[in-house]
């Protein structure tokens, strides 16, 4: 979970428990916390686990 910068890094946010939470009400499962990493390794790497 994070931000996405202009040259697809993820970028750490505030809050992220609280951003879980509400995600798991909407019906989301799975999050990833990669920040530093791009996008394409934070996805690669949930389609691994």
């Amino acid at each position: 979970m994070g931000e996405v910068g202009l040259l697809g890094e993820v970028r750490k946010v505030l809050g992220l428990e609280r951003r879980v939470k509400e995600a798991k009400k909407l019906g989301y499962s799975v999050a990833s916390a990669e920040s530093g990493k791009s996008v394409a390794a934070a996805i690669k790497k949930l389609l691994r686990d």
